[in-house]
């Protein structure tokens, strides 16, 4: 490469994308490879979100599908502590 070669990498989100500009290849390099690992990382957290319950909890007893503020209601409930029952 010559001393005035610059290395361009191109990162597309979702509805832009983003050129960064390096001096040097291994610099390119490495940052491209945290990107990556970046993004895998924010697809596991993504996943794992996703598979985490957001219902209230059972003891409700309609039948009914919950709406987003009743989940909402439910979450931000404190728990009673089993003195008070």
């Amino acid at each position: 490469a010559s001393p005035t070669a610059e290395q361009i990498v191109v990162v597309e989100f979702m509805r832009r994308k983003l050129a960064f500009v390096f001096k040097e290849l291994q610099v390119s390099q490495r940052f491209l490879i945290c990107m990556e690992l970046l993004i895998r990382r924010a697809q596991q957290k993504q996943a794992m979100r996703s598979l985490t319950p957001t219902f209230p909890p059972h003891h409700t007893q309609s039948r009914q599908c919950p709406t987003p503020r009743l989940v909402h209601d439910a979450m931000a409930r404190p728990i009673p502590s089993p003195s008070e029952k």
